[in-house]
């Protein structure tokens, strides 16, 4: 079974995409901390009233709380304008990241990465699934 890529100069045991993949998930680790990242989840935030069955507004039934309204957090997709939890939907780029996959590759893709809150949307994860898999259609074509 033949190498893809060649070994990597730096770490010869390692492909040289090995090594990319490498440095490409360390920059994405970065970009969890990323600021702006987190004013587009704020700026997609919303409190929503917990209904039950019913669409009956839920009330607190015990404690100190008792009798006032329940309310959650839920966040609206950029795409669907639905809402969600924070386990449902994620950070997206509006331009790619795009590959890293040599030297030159690093800067662009730091300067895609780490954009400013208006390069950031907050999509749910079937949009943002889908919105993946056309950049990569789009990606392949061109």
């Amino acid at each position: 079974m033949g190498r893809k890529t060649p070994p990597c100069p730096e770490y010869p045991e390692w492909t040289t995409a090995k090594y990319f993949s490498l440095i490409r998930t360390g920059l994405r680790g970065a970009f969890s901390r990323w600021p702006p990242k987190h004013e587009a989840l704020k700026a997609a935030k919303q409190t929503v009233p917990v209904l039950d069955a019913d669409g009956n507004h839920l009330c607190y039934k015990t404690g100190q709380k008792k009798g006032q309204l329940k309310y959650t957090t839920r966040y609206c997709c950029a795409a669907c304008d639905n809402l969600f939890p924070v386990k449902e939907v994620e950070t997206d780029h509006i331009v790619p990241a795009g590959s890293l996959r040599t030297y030159e590759d690093i800067v662009p893709f730091i300067q895609r990465l780490l954009c400013p809150v208006e390069g950031i949307q907050v999509l749910c994860t079937t949009c943002h699934k889908e919105k993946t898999k056309n950049d990569r259609e789009r990606n392949k074509t061109t």
